[in-house]
């Protein structure tokens, strides 16, 4: 079975240079149950961010390129759940 999300980017301030999730990623996307999830994109070099879903929060950092990788602990089937994606500048 699979993860239904719901995938939202908060995207409340400017920055200079925009965060992106990667093209994957979208509205009403499955994710496989019971395996680990990497989201990944850009933004600013340096730029922590933090990907959370459900009770569950990672936090990475832009490299030098901007690009950024967050990996998930596995989760059981449920949901729909609701993907955040967010930077140190929104808070």
């Amino acid at each position: 079975m699979t993860l239904i999300l719901t995938i939202l980017i908060a995207l409340t301030q400017p920055v200079a240079a925009e965060l992106t999730v990667g093209k994957l990623f979208g509205h009403g996307m499955l994710l496989q149950r019971n395996t680990a999830v990497v989201i990944w994109g850009t933004a600013e070099p340096g730029t922590e961010i933090t990907v959370a879903i459900d009770d569950r929060a990672v936090t990475t950092r832009a490299d030098a390129g901007g690009h950024w990788r967050a990996k998930l602990q596995p989760m059981a089937a449920g949901g729909p759940y609701e993907l955040t994606v967010a930077t140190d500048h929104q808070r």
